[in-house]
């Protein structure tokens, strides 16, 4: 073995200390996965959707409460709705995707890492500025589909930068992955990511002034294997749903980034707060590792990599910037290849990871205080639930300075993993917390107050509100009152249904609920007095929820 391999080499003992480090950052990962309900709306909509595809056994077309749903693409609601068919219809089940894809993020860092002949301490620091970030934990912890899109347009952006220091054999093979993980990564949230992959590469060819850069780094047999993956379900989804193309392309991806047409708009700096957010526990280090990045760009000999990543890290933050739809989960992609350029600047670990330490437990304390006193205001009394998710954040933060105390780091892991695995219980605790304080987040609680009200045969109604988790915890379709919001496009291709799927105002839902026999409506309360002086009548549920007032036509 060469003096170069023994270095690149790990040990044995190394490697137990890697695969022990996997294991508790897995662990801590997943702890929560079932500890608070499902979010209104994100976390509603996509545990709902798989749900309907499981129950109606159409894979094509994705059904939200019954209706067309064609604001995003398809994998994720496919990978739960087959989760759903092994395993059940669960909370857990419903996140495991999004929950699964995120974590997958850490491995693919020092992956990345290791391919641009970064050192194994600078991979793993990495790893674990990645796994103290508050952003990422908390995105991370939420059924979104950023995080499986982040995910693939990871793996694309890693496999090729790995092509280009290989052979020519190699890196045609290569270049296929990175077409099947775009491809991917279409499927999972849009053309968006075609459109940052491609934007990145062409600035970075300007940038460097380099006309033949392209054209190395073309394949047809990926670029043909790309539309092999796509092209199935949009043509079939297109068939089954005409005009399906018009609203998901022009709609849904032209519109959301030049018009304010889904009233996401900000002002150009609204993503700063969320990136210093992101990088708070490192925030020391950005000017150097950038600059260090863009002064040092060769980590391969034939390709200026550190410096691709910085131009990649800026084209999608100046990108999302400008767009005219703007959400915090949209800058997801911009984290992981950002904390392996800081990882560069860090030379004392011991140091980062007591300052890391320091900031997440001044932010984490502001958080459980902001909290406590929050839920005091709704009632003079804190909930218990409250108190333990609070408790299991501060909790971790001391465990985390205990064994710093008790044992001084002498390793890299010894130094960050108490740091990472504090972060992760502590933000996962207070985002169990946020979702205890206000009931409306969520429906489960109102569903376990009034479903044993509700019989198959009651007629479910939801007056000028649609609640996305409402559906899944009654695992049933509700007929919509004088509301559409995102559900409009599917109303308009359904049409008149028999029973009706909408109910287009409220004198005509009077009439139909006074027909009625066995009815539950879920009410927008300042909606009811309106409704009551239309001779609307019924039996209040008990339920505190202040977003839904629950009546029973009985």
């Amino acid at each position: 073995m060469t003096a170069d391999e023994a270095v690149r080499s790990p040990s044995s003992s190394s490697k137990r200390d890697d695969r022990a480090a996997w294991f508790f950052l897995a662990l801590a990962w997943f702890a929560t996965i079932g500890a608070y309900s499902l979010f209104d709306p994100d976390e509603g909509r996509y545990a709902e959707i798989p749900r309907e595809m499981w129950v109606s056994g159409d894979w094509i077309t994705p059904m939200l409460n019954g209706l067309p749903y064609f604001e995003k693409p398809i994998l994720q609601y496919w990978v739960t709705a087959a989760l759903y068919s092994v395993f059940g219809v669960s909370e857990v089940v419903s996140r495991l995707f999004a929950f699964a894809t995120a974590f997958a993020c850490l491995p693919l860092v020092f992956w990345l890492a290791r391919g641009l002949n970064q050192s194994r301490e600078i991979a793993w620091r990495a790893v674990f500025f990645l796994a103290v970030s508050p952003f990422f934990i908390l995105v991370g912890h939420i059924n979104l589909l950023d995080q499986a899109f982040t995910l693939f347009v990871l793996i694309a952006l890693t496999v090729f930068l790995h092509a280009q220091n290989a052979t020519s054999v190699r890196r045609s093979q290569l270049l296929v992955v990175a077409w099947i993980a775009l491809a991917a990564a279409v499927l999972s949230k849009g053309i968006a990511a075609f459109v940052l992959t491609g934007g990145a590469l062409v600035l970075h060819a300007l940038v460097h002034r380099e006309r033949g850069f392209l054209a190395r780094i073309w394949s047809l047999s990926g670029f043909l294997i790309f539309w092999v993956i796509l092209l199935p379900w949009f043509l079939l989804v297109e068939q089954r749903n005409p005009g399906f193309s018009e609203f998901f392309f022009l709609h849904e991806h032209f519109a959301r980034f030049f018009t304010k047409v889904h009233h996401r708009d900000g002002p150009l700096w609204y993503f700063v707060p969320i990136l210093l957010l992101a990088i708070l526990p490192m925030f020391g280090t950005w000017r150097e590792g950038l600059a260090r990045a863009w002064r040092e760009p060769h980590a391969t000999p034939s390709f200026p990599a550190l410096r691709f990543l910085v131009l990649w890290c800026a084209f999608v933050f100046v990108f999302f910037s400008v767009s005219q739809s703007k959400l915090p989960p949209y800058l997801l992609p911009v984290i992981p290849p950002l904390v392996l350029l800081l990882a560069r600047a860090v030379d004392d670990d011991a140091r980062a990871s007591r300052r890391a330490l320091v900031i997440q437990t001044g932010i984490i304390l502001l958080g459980v205080i902001a909290m406590l006193m929050f839920d005091r205001r709704r009632d003079g009394v804190v909930d218990p639930p409250v108190y333990w998710a609070c408790g299991v954040s501060v909790t971790a933060i001391v465990v985390a300075w205990f064994l710093r105390w008790w044992r001084q780091p002498t390793t890299q892991h010894a130094a960050w993993m108490p740091v990472a695995l504090a972060a992760m219980f502590a933000w996962q605790g207070l985002l169990a917390a946020y979702a205890i304080l206000p009931p409306e987040r969520s429906s489960r609680d109102l569903v376990q107050d009034i479903g044993s009200q509700i019989s198959p045969a009651t007629r479910l109604y939801s007056v000028r509100q649609y609640r996305h988790s409402l559906s899944f915890y009654l695992g049933r379709t509700l007929t919509l009152v004088d509301y559409k919001g995102e559900l409009e496009e599917g109303l308009r291709r359904v049409g008149d249904t028999s029973p009706p799927r909408y109910i287009d105002d409220l004198h005509s839902f009077v009439e139909a609920w006074n027909a009625e026999r066995d009815a539950v409506a879920f009410i927008e309360p300042e909606a009811l007095t309106e409704l009551q002086a239309l001779g609307f009548s019924g039996r209040r549920l008990a339920s505190d929820d202040p977003r839904s007032v629950v009546m029973a036509r009985r």
